[in-house]
């Protein structure tokens, strides 16, 4: 059976570590709990990470990288 005060001081712990990362606690937690069907974004990073890697041609990997900047790149009317 689970200690009620050492789940606290667990979630206490959790809350400080993800205060510190500046990220949601949820973070932390299995996110097929919490997003259904939908992968973390955590999940989703690593993914693409590992799949960057495996792309070997030069000229492919600027191509996606200019992908990914031009998706985060302001649009003309946000900036205005």
């Amino acid at each position: 059976m689970s200690d009620p005060e050492d789940d606290e001081l667990k979630r206490h712990a959790l809350a400080q570590i993800a205060s510190a990362l500046s990220v949601p606690i949820e973070t932390f937690l299995d996110p097929s709990v919490l997003c259904g069907d939908h992968p973390s974004e955590a999940d989703q990073e690593s993914e693409l990470l590992e799949l960057f890697r495996q792309v070997r041609d030069v000229p492919a990997r600027r191509r996606c990288l200019g992908f990914i900047r031009a998706l985060t790149e302001p649009k003309a009317s946000e900036t205005e």
